[in-house]
C-alpha cells in the first residue's frame, strides 16, 4: 500500500463514544499507513483540589489522562505510529491548535448523541469542530445506534 502523507487526529474524552471513534481512526490509520495522533483535552479549572492541597485539579486530571492515553497506546496495533497529545483548556480550541500543529488530513471524533436541548445547554464539540476545522471532520455515531438511525441524534 502506498503511504500518503497521512496523519489522522482523533479526539478522546475516554467515553464509549470516543472509544468507537478511536477504533475507526485506528483502522483507517492502519489501512492508509498514516500516523495516528490521539488528543485528550483536560478541562481548565483553577480551583484547588478537594483535599486542600496546593495541586490544581487540572494537574490531577492531567496525570490521570496521561495514564489513560498511555493505556490506549498499548491497545493499538504496533503497525500504527501513535502520537499522544494532552492539553488543558477548551476542547474545540485545543483540538484546533493540535490540528494547526500536526496538519492532518482529517480529524475523527465521536458524538454522545445528545438531543437538541442538551446540545444547546452543553454545546457540541463535534458540531463546533466541524464548523471551525480547516480539515475534514469525521463524526462517528455513538455506540448502540441502530442501522435505521433511530438510536439517537447528534
Amino acid at each position: 500500500m502506498i503511504r500518503l502523507t497521512g496523519k489522522i487526529v482523533v479526539g478522546t474524552d475516554f467515553s464509549d463514544s470516543s472509544a468507537v471513534a478511536l477504533q475507526h481512526a485506528t483502522s483507517l490509520a492502519e489501512r492508509l499507513q498514516a500516523e495516528l495522533h490521539i488528543v485528550h483535552i483536560a478541562k481548565a479549572n483553577t480551583m484547588a483540589s478537594d483535599a486542600g492541597l496546593s495541586v490544581p485539579k487540572e494537574f490531577e486530571e492531567s496525570q490521570q489522562a496521561n495514564q489513560q492515553l498511555k493505556r490506549l497506546r498499548t491497545m493499538i496495533n504496533s503497525n500504527v505510529e501513535v502520537h499522544l497529545h494532552l492539553r488543558i483548556g477548551h476542547p474545540v480550541h485545543e483540538l484546533l491548535a493540535v490540528v494547526r500543529e500536526v496538519q492532518p488530513e482529517m480529524v475523527i471524533v465521536g458524538t454522545h448523541g445528545r438531543g437538541a436541548v442538551m446540545r444547546v445547554i452543553h454545546g457540541s464539540v463535534s458540531v463546533e469542530l466541524t464548523r471551525l476545522s480547516p480539515v475534514p471532520v469525521l463524526i462517528v455515531p455513538p455506540p448502540g445506534r441502530d442501522a435505521s438511525g433511530s438510536g439517537g441524534s447528534r
